[in-house]
């Protein structure tokens, strides 16, 4: 992957030495930043100043200063990240909070003042990075993955919901066709005399209700929605709603 710069830091590590103008010895201050003791690296730095100033000049001790700075840096974001990024659940946070640590990673000056012991941990840390990295992308790939999978479950269900929607509609209409061919001027239309059973066909299904007195002759009694119809002999005899 993109991330790991192993090869370029094995280059570093052979070459960091050999391009220190300095013959003053960095061991102390490098054995503080092998402990991960970044305070301690300072003030033994402070301690060699003199020395490293009187031997190679002022500009030589702020390079090497700002090389520790920025190894200080790199620890950081190297603890945050690890810290953050172990727990599980944090994968996606892993691969979105990558860059700080990248940016620090490749913030420390090259060729390297101190000796290839240093560069030996920045090598390791790189690449415990890249492994959470990978890990943490294996996990939300995979999440993503599923996602995308129930998703297109949920669609191909939702087309099939609306397919059978639309073959129902399309066999309803062409029944209601059927329906007005076969009632024809009696479609959607209530008249007396006609019978109950041509009304069900061509209006639609009424309930019957019990009976009702009509004219001084006792009716059947249906009703549809707001509609009534008073039955007698299996015709209309009389509607209203």
């Amino acid at each position: 992957m993109a991330y790991t710069i192993y090869s370029v830091l094995i280059v570093l590590v052979f070459t960091g030495s050999a391009l220190c103008e300095s013959t003053i010895p960095l061991t102390t201050v490098e054995n503080k930043i092998l402990l991960n003791d970044i305070k301690g690296a300072n003030t033994e730095l402070l301690k060699l100043s003199p020395s490293i100033i009187k031997g190679s000049g002022y500009k030589h001790y702020q390079a090497i200063d700002r090389e520790l700075k920025s190894l200080a840096k790199y620890f950081e974001e190297v603890a945050r990240y690890q810290a953050f990024t172990r727990k599980p659940g944090n994968e996606t946070a892993a691969l979105n909070s990558i860059k700080p640590l990248l940016a620090a990673r490749d913030a420390i000056p090259k060729p390297s003042l101190f000796s290839p012991a240093v560069w030996d941990k920045v090598v390791t840390l790189n690449n415990e990075n890249a492994a959470i990295y990978d890990a943490a992308k294996k996990v939300v790939d995979k999440q993503i993955a599923e996602r995308q999978t129930a998703e297109n479950h949920r669609r191909a269900m939702e087309r099939e919901e609306e397919e059978k929607e639309a073959q129902l509609e399309a066999e309803r209409e062409a029944e209601e066709l059927k329906v007005q061919k076969a009632c024809g001027k009696d479609y959607g239309q209530i008249r007396v005399g006609m019978t109950l059973a041509q009304v069900q066909k061509c209006v639609g299904e009424f309930f019957i209700h019990g009976q009702a007195s009509w004219k001084g002759s006792v009716v059947d009694y249906y009703t549809r929605g707001g509609t009534y119809l008073y039955i007698k002999n299996g015709r209309v005899v009389a509607w209203g709603g």
